[in-house]
């Protein structure tokens, strides 16, 4: 096998067991096991490997002792530690963003919101949650520093999977999605403070939520991995006495 090829199915696992993770479908706790991984995309057990050591170095998953790997529950202390890291790293992002921004940036950061508008009017959050994902990204790649994005965007991915479980409680949505528009009128309008304020404010207000609302946070977050993952589903109902 060819070195290109083998980092191209690297790089596929990778994406989409991350995708899963973020999205759920691999809860805290699931087991990472490279043979059915390997299965499951018709490949050896060396880049399925690689791909575990990679969401490993990401911070999505850990090795735990006669368990292997395993996606990574985060404590609430470690939430706090990392969105306090988002929120000073972020908010440097978005003031570089803003002393770097194009028309043409300006108009692509718009028309993600548009599509996050979209989704919000369907009531889709799943869809808004990957949209304001997107929109982050296109801010760091605006913003034009490769390290500071690299390291933002790992932070950003190993707390993602809680952000859809905020979004989802009543009228977050329609308050994040404000937040976001000031985040992007500010870097449009080559304001660096006002666009470093306006993140800054974002995660702080992502940040109470936890610590107001940890406990419902915790609880959507695990009603979201239960319906993303029927198996979830069906021991959840069986626990309870349901068929």
């Amino acid at each position: 096998m060819s070195n290109v090829r083998a980092s191209s199915e690297v790089e596929k696992i990778f994406n989409e067991l991350q995708r899963q993770i973020i999205l759920g479908e691999l809860p805290p706790g699931h087991r990472l096991v490279e043979a059915q991984i390997a299965a499951q995309f018709g490949v050896s057990r060396t880049p399925a490997r690689l791909a575990i050591e990679r969401l490993s170095a990401a911070g999505l998953v850990k090795h735990e002792t006669n368990r292997g790997a395993t996606v990574h529950q985060l404590s609430f202390e470690e939430l706090r530690e990392l969105l306090h890291i988002r929120q000073i790293n972020e908010g440097l992002t978005a003031f570089m963003a803003a002393k770097k921004c194009a028309p043409e940036d300006a108009a692509c950061l718009y028309g993600i919101l548009d599509q996050m508008r979209l989704a919000l009017q369907d009531g889709n959050v799943s869809s808004y949650s990957m949209l304001s994902t997107q929109l982050h990204d296109q801010i760091m790649h605006v913003a034009q520093n490769h390290f500071l994005a690299d390291f933002v965007l790992r932070i950003y991915m190993i707390t993602s999977p809680y952000h859809m479980a905020i979004t989802s409680l009543p009228n977050r949505a329609e308050q994040s999605f404000r937040e976001h528009s000031a985040i992007v009128d500010a870097i449009a309008a080559n304001d660096g403070e006002a666009a470093n304020q306006a993140m800054i404010q974002h995660i702080q207000i992502i940040s109470k939520f936890f610590d107001d609302e940890y406990s419902r946070v915790y609880f959507q977050y695990h009603n979201m991995c239960t319906q993303a993952n029927p198996d979830l589903k069906k021991a959840a109902r069986s626990a309870q006495g349901n068929p």
